[in-house]
């Protein structure tokens, strides 16, 4: 074995061992997990032997499995913290054929707080996320290999991409973004995934109703009426006029009008002040067609009002300081959950100062994905190329895949002198949105957008966490730009 081996060996070792510690912290941290009140719901649903779709069913299904591991929250957080530390391992040691401080930054990315401090929290949007990471991570590690050996992957990748809808159907519209790029993982072209987008949503929301109501044999619980709800609440705000299929006491109109609009539905079901509306129409319509009868009647009667409520939602959510992590003790709701655990108390002393800067504003991290998107998209190199004068064997100045990069447009001068290349020795400088890193970049930048965006017109809550996504692929897609512009790969005079 040469001495290159040796050394690429104790790289990817080292990058496994910093990915070891992250999954180690994570379980000193958080363990035995932060049950919420909607894992609790999930977890009673495996003792009860009925599931409902009000939460994803194959989360129970899936809890259950697990869960002699650790009964409890315990097991969900080992899945999800494996999951999690696996995915940016993979990610690492992808981008340490190129550089090891490039691997070593991706690893490091995991420990950002938006990213790490919710890897505990037993939330079906992290394992959501965990999952999608893991499997577009798999798909980036085997862009290399050849297509009879890549196929297995690229199929267990899309079966993780398809469970991850299943846990979060909302995400079957982004779904088909990182489906194109299991597919093609070398270029990723928004033609291919054009062509590929509706099918893809169609038979995922199929898929969905197979699994959810025929294998799994889930209740309906008409999760879907509560958007229902929410948007006639905020069009009876805007238009002052009762859009309900009910009809309200003077002092409860005008409550629905002036005192209960929020920028989430639960104020309907669980505020003192408002709590009515859902008692009233538990006992009417809801889980009756008449409420979607009186959902679309409402929105197009009055379709600026609807506007005006969606709007002022998605900027709450995007802008607004919302809930982000899970602190309270489910048994005892004056005392914080795992108040013996030395490190979670630490964890909440640090994301306390760090809750009110943008790192918890889902704004950052649709806006990070956009910039990330619109370089990814580039025909040529984000950033400036490595020089010339790097070997050509040298592994830093390979593509990351195994092949040495296409030759820049022009390039600096040496480090330490020299002369630029002239205007007549250009040539074509490659599509960077048509390498692997330019496809990884794509893709993840590209789904967390449509991710994003999709609760413009379906979201009910503004919690940060559900912009968790685009935090994990901000994060991951930005390095791939990294990966390609040579910029901490190269002896480049910065």
């Amino acid at each position: 074995m040469d001495g290159a081996s040796i050394q690429t060996g104790w790289r990817r070792a080292l990058i496994a061992l910093l990915a070891a510690f992250g999954f180690a912290l994570t379980l000193f941290v958080f363990w035995p997990g932060v049950m919420t009140y909607d894992a609790l719901y999930v977890y009673k649903a495996i003792a009860e032997g009925e599931v409902g779709d009000w939460q994803s069913p194959v989360m129970t299904a899936l809890w259950a499995l697990i869960d002699p591991i650790a009964p409890g929250a315990g097991s969900l957080l080992l899945l999800t913290a494996a999951l999690y530390w696996s995915g940016f391992a993979l990610i690492g040691a992808t981008l340490a054929r190129r550089s090891f401080r490039l691997g070593t930054v991706g690893v490091l990315l995991a420990f950002m707080p938006p990213a790490f401090m919710f890897v505990g929290i037993i939330w079906r949007d992290v394992l959501f996320a965990a999952v999608w990471l893991f499997a577009v991570a798999l798909v980036l590690a085997a862009a290399d290999m050849r297509a009879a050996l890549r196929l297995p992957v690229q199929i267990v990748a899309i079966a993780l991409i398809v469970l991850g809808v299943t846990l979060r159907t909302n995400a079957l519209f982004a779904a088909p973004v990182l489906i194109a790029y299991a597919l093609w993982p070398r270029r990723f072209a928004w033609k291919r995934a054009a062509i590929l987008y509706l099918p893809a949503v169609l038979a995922l929301y199929g898929l969905v109703q197979v699994v959810y109501y025929d294998l799994l044999g889930a209740m309906r619980q008409h999760p879907l009426h509560s958007l229902y709800v929410f948007d006639l609440g905020g069009i009876t705000h805007f238009t002052g006029k009762n859009q309900f299929p009910v009809k309200w006491t003077p002092a409860e109109q005008q409550r629905l009008v002036t005192d209960c609009y929020d920028r989430l539905w639960d104020v309907y079901w669980h505020d003192r002040r408002c709590e009515f509306v859902m008692e009233r129409l538990e006992q009417a319509v809801f889980g009756t067609p008449a409420l979607g009868a009186a959902w679309r009647h409402a929105l197009l009667a009055h379709p600026l009002a609807y506007l005006a409520h969606r709007f002022a939602f998605m900027g709450g959510f995007l802008g607004g300081e919302n809930f982000t992590i899970w602190t309270q003790d489910l048994k005892d709701g004056s005392k914080i959950a795992l108040p013996d655990n030395s490190g979670f108390v630490a964890l909440l002393k640090v994301h306390a100062a760090l809750k009110p800067t943008p790192l918890f504003r889902a704004w950052l991290w649709l806006l990070l994905s956009v910039g990330v998107f619109g370089l990814a998209c580039r025909r040529t190199s984000p950033l400036p190329n490595p020089p010339p004068h790097a070997a050509e064997g040298d592994a830093r100045q390979r593509d990351g895949w195994g092949k040495p990069p296409l030759q820049p447009a022009f390039s600096l001068p040496p480090c330490g002198g020299g002369s630029e290349r002239g205007l007549n020795d250009r040539k074509p400088s490659p599509r960077f949105y048509e390498t692997p890193s330019g496809a990884f970049a794509r893709a993840m930048s590209g789904s967390a957008i449509i991710y994003v965006l999709t609760y413009l017109p379906f979201g009910v809550a503004p919690d940060f966490r559900y912009a968790y996504w685009a935090v994990l692929a901000a994060l991951t897609g930005g390095v791939a730009l990294i990966l390609r512009s040579g910029a901490l790969t190269s002896g480049y005079c910065a």
